[in-house]
C-alpha cells in the first residue's frame, strides 16, 4: 500500500490477507478488496500487466512479497497455457530475475500429440 500509493484501508488490508489469488493492476486492487474474499473469485481479473519492462507491474508483486515474506519460504508458481506467448513469458521471468528470485515452479497446459499421428490415434484408443 506505501510503496505503491494505494492508501489501502485497515480493513482493506485485512481482506487482501483473507484474499485467495488475486491478478489485477495496482490501480484495481483497491475496488476488488470490496467485495469479500469468496466474492473476488467471482470477478473477471484481467491479470497483473507486465507488457514491458515500463509496465512490469509483477516486478511490484514479487518485490513487495519477499520483503514481507522475509525468513519464510515462498512458493512461487507461474501458470501458463499454451496460449501464452514467448514475450510476455520472458517478461515474467524477467520480473523475477529482477528481484534475485531464481526458483519458482512452472506449470504448463500439455500440448496433445498432432493429429493424425500414431500417439494421436494411440491416446485416442486408450480414452
Amino acid at each position: 500500500s506505501k510503496t505503491r500509493g494505494l492508501n489501502l484501508t485497515e480493513a482493506e488490508k485485512r481482506n487482501f490477507v483473507k484474499s485467495g489469488p488475486i491478478g489485477v493492476p495496482f490501480s484495481q486492487l483497491k475496488q476488488i478488496l470490496q467485495y469479500a474474499p469468496a466474492d473476488q473469485v467471482k470477478v473477471k481479473q484481467p491479470g497483473i500487466p507486465i507488457k514491458d519492462s515500463a509496465t512490469n507491474e509483477l516486478y511490484y508483486w514479487v518485490r513487495d512479497a519477499v520483503t514481507v515474506m522475509a525468513g519464510r519460504k515462498i512458493d512461487h508458481l507461474i501458470k501458463i497455457d499454451n496460449e501464452a506467448k514467448y514475450p510476455f513469458f520472458k517478461n515474467v521471468v524477467d520480473a523475477y530475475k529482477r528481484n534475485e528470485q531464481f526458483k519458482f515452479k512452472l506449470v504448463t497446459s500439455p500440448e496433445d500429440a498432432p493429429a493424425n499421428t500414431d500417439l494421436s490415434r494411440s491416446r485416442a484408443e486408450q480414452k
